[in-house]
């Protein structure tokens, strides 16, 4: 089956029926799902707080927008992801492995180790809740003027383009929130707009957006979350 994406002011359209916050979602923020199975940055309950919401999606309680670069950006790397996952699994496993010999041995313990092909049993699991959360978003097609704003900031090195650094792909997604935003404010939206990413190194952190960003967050009233607690606590109106 063929991914459809939308037109912006199709999507404003639906929005404007039921203003919702809205919650745009870049790739690595998707992808994390499973990176949370061994990054020790990211929350125990990252899957959890995903899963929850996605339910809120799915209740019509708020918005979640991607676009086609984030569309394919996942497609491009989630193999390599779920493989990186799996090798960290598996130092685990092993080293799991020693201790509860170990215990054993010197305490008289009885200890078991986990089933070896634990990750194999959930490696779908993960990869559909990833793909679930792709498809839970509105996926905004791609713009002819957004991909030439794109190329601009990469010439001029307006963050979160940087130097020595293959940055398009990210000005592209960039441009396609700020674009998609401005219109979203344009037609009267007034509910809060996030932009959800755990790229802190070429966004910056949030209340501190890199360089111009600051501005342009300002310019469409929007804020820069890179938190899946605070994403959902916004999502659920709690702050």
């Amino acid at each position: 089956m063929s991914t459809v994406f939308v037109k912006a002011t199709d999507i404003i359209s639906e929005i404007s029926q039921n203003p919702q916050r809205v919650i745009f979602v870049d790739t690595c923020s998707i992808l994390n799902l499973i990176n949370s199975t061994h990054q020790k940055a990211l929350s125990e309950k990252y899957i959890s707080e995903i899963s929850e919401l996605i339910n809120l999606q799915k209740s019509n309680k708020v918005w979640l927008i991607a676009n086609e670069v984030v569309h394919k950006e996942w497609h491009d790397n989630i193999e390599k992801v779920i493989a990186d996952a799996k090798n960290s699994f598996k130092n685990t496993q092993r080293n799991s492995a020693i201790f509860i010999h170990l215990s054993n041995l010197l305490l008289g313990t009885n200890l078991q180790n986990f089933a070896h092909n634990l990750f194999d049993m959930i490696e779908n699991n993960l990869k559909q809740l990833s793909m679930n959360f792709l498809f839970a978003c509105k996926l905004l097609c791609r713009e002819n003027d957004q991909t030439l704003k794109a190329s601009d900031r990469v010439y001029k090195c307006i963050a979160p383009s940087k130097k020595g650094k293959d940055s398009f792909k990210d000005c592209e997604v960039f441009e396609c929130f700020f674009d998609f935003s401005s219109k979203l404010r344009a037609s009267g939206f007034q509910e809060k707009i996030i932009f959800f990413t755990y790229n802190t190194e070429d966004y910056g952190k949030e209340n501190e957006p890199l360089g111009q960003l600051q501005q342009d967050f300002l310019q469409i009233n929007a804020k820069l979350v890179t938190n899946i607690g605070h994403v959902l606590a916004i999502a659920k109106r709690q702050v």
